[in-house]
């Protein structure tokens, strides 16, 4: 994902273009997004007009849910892991991608 940044004072006449890693940070420091998959701009524009779930798991095969971030009111990922659930401990869930109902019990 390809990002650029204005500081709050945008009237120097500079942009700032990083790649970020963390795509939470490049949605919060960034007022435009370029999302990019196998050299090809998939999406372009306003974090929160264009971070969704389906564009996260076009792009980086991601699941993910999407929902606002209570600092900055944009959009925040949280990744959906479920190779991280150990077998053992299903039976403490409802599907592979809750998390368990209690972590007392496990």
């Amino acid at each position: 994902m390809s990002t650029t940044w204005s500081p709050p004072h945008d009237n120097l006449g500079r942009t700032v273009v990083m790649v970020p890693h963390d795509l939470n940070l490049a949605i919060r420091y960034s007022d435009h997004l370029i999302v990019m998959r196998d050299g090809r701009i998939v999406a372009r524009g306003i974090p929160g007009d264009i971070i969704n779930a389906g564009l996260l798991r076009e792009v980086f095969d991601l699941e993910a849910s999407v929902f606002e971030d209570p600092i900055s009111g944009r959009p925040m990922i949280a990744p959906i892991v479920t190779r991280h659930v150990l077998a053992s401990h299903n039976s403490h869930m409802t599907n592979a991608t809750q998390l368990p109902t209690s972590y007392d019990t496990m």
